[in-house]
């Protein structure tokens, strides 16, 4: 089997742009519970019934949307 490239590795990883997007999701009825990036996806298709179109890198996404503020408890 082929080694696959970095570039490939790179291509499937979270981006940090994903990490603060308003369509970053947690996955509804996963098995385990885990409090990290691991059971979260891209909603962009459910929330706007489209397909994305674009692949994020680094600190850039087309679809980008910042998640609204949480209002604190005063």
């Amino acid at each position: 089997m082929a080694e696959r490239t970095i570039e490939e590795k790179n291509k499937w990883q979270l981006q940090p742009i994903c990490k603060s997007c308003f369509y970053r999701r947690e996955l509804r009825g996963f098995k385990y519970a885990v409090k990290d990036w691991l059971n979260t996806c891209c909603c962009y298709i459910l929330i706007e019934g489209q397909l994305r179109g674009c692949q994020p890198h680094g600190n850039y996404c087309e679809r980008y949307k910042p998640r609204p503020k949480r209002k604190g408890l005063d």
